[in-house]
């Protein structure tokens, strides 16, 4: 379509290689690079969240990476909204999002369900039931009234659980009612091409493992100790409570299990998002191109050529 500027995604589940390959393509495209990542959004954490190392940083531009505080909790609905007004900015230089937020790519490409407004009174009575009950005793109480959202949301994912319930609270219509509703589509101007990577699962998990090892030897718990002093000013649903290997390495620092289990417990809960990253990919973008990482220089010449076939280097 005339007019349109198209743009790619580059997903993958976490420890795919996607950044690597980014600054690749970056360096060769003169693209700017775009956190599509929920997690590295935040100024904190940037080792425990894989956020592009510095030397990463200084070969190519990146944006929206680490620009936010955790106690500024960033929705799919301003992230898309960044993005926008970033590519917007950029006009005609070309950009690559890189990330692994499945939520966040689908707003972008198909945008938003319309959604009911929420009165703030009935947002602090959902999160006063919510901090009252536990988060599975909440989720127990989003079922009764909303079984299919709760059936799609896990009970740790406390920000998407109080907003199903704050809709069915506000509307008497369940939020699953809502959410499979026509969507707005991209934004206006604006066509997203999404490439998967898609590498072997025994590969994948090996890597996995490994990275979080480098992630410790470079300091990874001190990080999250430091992160420990914020906990008291921050929400109990703040995001990178929740990051891989968080929870694990926190629940060290507080003397409950020894540093071998934590380090072994957040190696399998990063397997087990990978998997369910990868699960997503597969039924939500399946009519994308999949590109292996496995075989660097092979994916590297796919890339570029989908960006050069589209007009998306400029």
């Amino acid at each position: 379509m005339k007019g349109v500027k198209k743009r790619l995604i580059l997903a993958g589940p976490t420890a795919s290689g996607k950044s690597a390959l980014a600054v690749a393509v970056a360096e060769a495209t003169g693209a700017v690079i775009v956190n599509a990542d929920s997690m590295q959004l935040y100024q904190e954490l940037r080792l425990i969240t894989a956020r592009p190392s510095r030397e990463e940083e200084a070969r190519a531009p990146h944006a929206l990476y680490g620009h936010l505080s955790t106690a500024a909790a960033a929705t799919a609905e301003s992230w898309r909204a960044q993005v926008v007004e970033l590519l917007d900015g950029l006009d005609e230089t070309p950009a690559l999002l890189v990330g692994g937020t499945g939520l966040y790519m689908k707003a972008l490409m198909e945008g938003f369900a319309d959604m009911p407004q929420v009165p703030p009174t009935i947002r602090e009575e959902v999160a006063a039931l919510h901090a009252a009950e536990g988060a599975l005793g909440f989720h127990a109480r989003l079922a009764a009234v909303d079984p299919a959202s709760a059936e799609r949301l896990r009970p740790s994912d406390s920000q998407r659980v109080k907003r199903a319930y704050e809709v069915w609270a506000a509307t008497g219509t369940p939020f699953s009612r809502f959410i499979d509703a026509p969507r707005s589509g991209p934004p206006e101007g604006y066509e997203f091409i999404p490439v998967v990577l898609a590498p072997d699962r025994a590969w994948l998990y090996d890597r996995i493992n490994r990275r979080f090892e480098a992630m410790m030897a470079q300091g990874a718990l001190e990080e999250v100790a430091q992160f420990a002093t914020l906990l008291p000013d921050l929400p109990r649903d703040a995001p990178l409570r929740k990051a891989l290997g968080v929870p694990e390495l926190l629940a060290h620092l507080r003397g409950e299990i020894a540093l071998p289990d934590a380090m072994t417990l957040a190696q399998a809960a990063s397997r087990q998002y990978a998997k369910r990253q990868t699960t997503w990919f597969k039924h939500q973008l399946s009519q994308a191109l999949t590109v292996n990482p496995q075989d660097y220089d092979q994916a590297m010449h796919q890339i570029l050529s989908i960006m050069s076939k589209t007009s998306l280097t400029g």
